[in-house]
């Protein structure tokens, strides 16, 4: 195999693997393999020692970029989390602001009924809430006891006809179907415009048919769908006329 590479060692241009020719003397000498090969060891030591000291800078270059990069990732974060808050905090401002230019005037409307609650008694939601939580727990006797005097106390209250119906629930739960069936009528003539009617009238229908009063109970279902068309109560009376 010939080898045409050639360079320079002291004053000496070598050529091939054998032969080499001194310059100015005109003498030949016969080089071995050896000084050739500890030549090429030796500047291939020098070209490992020189990538051995420049990996660690590369590698130092390589995580400084990453570090960068990284910490542009978390100032992009925080400025899309900065302008999210500002927009809520507009929008809270601007909710304020409606619910000022909204806000109640300081007399009360005129014909607005005023309900006093005496010093030391419950206020009417807290026992409300106590008589509902009785009759949720089958205290029967207790909870009625409670709505009655919530009636009592608050008899113009907006949860008037709710404590009246839930005392007609436990009188029928108790199957007092009679002493049920009146608290359900009360409750759709003194309370016309309160939310428990629709509520009340199912039930006055149910009582009925408890009672044997079929034809009675199917008038009543009737009238509810007519008056409260779109109620949930009137939904469930026109599944109970498709009855048979």
């Amino acid at each position: 195999m010939d080898l045409t590479w050639s360079f320079y060692y002291n004053k000496t241009i070598i050529k091939g693997p054998q032969t080499l020719v001194k310059e100015g003397h005109g003498k030949d000498r016969m080089v071995g393999r050896h000084g050739i090969l500890l030549l090429i060891l030796l500047a291939g030591c020098a070209s490992q020692v020189k990538e051995e000291r420049i990996e660690p800078l590369r590698q130092q270059v390589r995580g400084l970029q990453e570090s960068q990069a990284g910490l542009e990732a978390r100032v992009e974060e925080l400025h899309n989390k900065l302008t999210f808050l500002e927009d809520r905090i507009e929008a809270h401002q601007e909710a304020i602001e409606n619910l000022q230019r909204m806000a109640l005037p300081t007399e009360p409307p005129q014909g607005l009924k005023e309900v006093r609650i005496e010093p030391g008694t419950e206020d009417p939601e807290t026992l409300y809430k106590r008589g509902y939580n009785l009759y949720r727990a089958g205290n029967l006797t207790e909870a009625r006891e409670v709505f009655q005097e919530f009636i009592r106390k608050f008899p113009h209250h907006p949860l008037g006809d709710n404590a009246l119906y839930w005392i007609g629930e436990t009188y029928y739960t108790e199957r007092d179907y009679g002493k049920a069936l009146e608290i359900f009528r009360q409750v759709a003539r003194d309370y016309p415009q309160g939310n428990k009617v629709p509520d009340a009238l199912l039930k006055v229908a149910l009582t009925l048919r408890e009672m044997g009063r079929v034809r009675e109970s199917r008038e009543v279902l009737k009238k509810l769908i007519e008056d409260y068309p779109s109620s949930e109560a009137a939904l469930k009376g026109s599944s109970l006329l498709e009855e048979r």
